[in-house]
């Protein structure tokens, strides 16, 4: 009996160490954020604020195209993404992926996506209301199946597929998402023009 509470005790301890150390290098990262030149990773627009979701919170939109890691210094490239969210996390947000016309060279190693998960302080976990991955591949799946499982199963809940731009105007309101137009191109071949009569519903986001 007594060996379990002190094994409670244990892990509970871990856990606090852990989020103490995750903040004492999110404050450094955070102030590198705002010191360092990270305008070649602003000019390629492939990470920014958008506007308001139908429930009020604010998104961000992630543009996988214009992403191209191999060509990118990744810590200038997690630094910005810092720099970008740290004065919004503090109220419920989501993230919108766009996959259309990603190719090998754009997808997001699983190293730099563990190193942003585990920089990030706590609050953006908690504060994380949704990720909609719009036009998901079999690829977009494995690699949200691996790291909700090995990296970040509490967030597992929170990650929907959306198949289409219409369904994504059922979340957000066109007027509040700057899309490329290449993202609409791709979905109007894809799709096809007024495919969407009903309002999207988190099982249907799942499809």
């Amino acid at each position: 009996m007594q060996g379990d509470v002190d094994r409670r005790r244990s892990h509970m301890g871990d856990n606090i160490t852990r989020e103490v150390h995750r903040t004492q290098r999110y404050e450094r990262l955070l102030r590198r954020s705002k010191q360092e030149d990270l305008s070649s990773i602003a000019a390629l627009h492939c990470f920014y604020l958008g506007g308001r979701d139908r429930r009020g919170r604010p998104f961000f939109v992630f543009v996988g195209q214009r992403f191209r890691p191999a060509e990118l210094d990744l810590e200038k490239a997690l630094l910005y993404v810092i720099d970008v969210m740290d004065g919004v996390v503090n109220e419920d947000y989501s993230v919108v992926y766009l996959h259309a016309l990603t190719t090998s060279d754009n997808h997001v190693p699983l190293s730099f996506l563990r190193e942003v998960y585990d920089s990030l302080e706590l609050r953006y976990r908690k504060r994380l209301a949704a990720v909609y991955i719009v036009h998901p591949t079999w690829w977009t799946r494995v690699v949200t199946w691996w790291f909700t499982t090995f990296t970040a199963s509490e967030i597992r809940h929170k990650v929907h597929t959306v198949p289409g731009v219409e369904y994504l105007y059922c979340l957000i309101p066109p007027d509040q998402i700057d899309l490329p137009r290449f993202v609409l191109d791709y979905d109007y071949m894809v799709n096809g023009v007024r495919y969407c009569d009903f309002p999207i519903t988190q099982s249907s986001a799942r499809q």
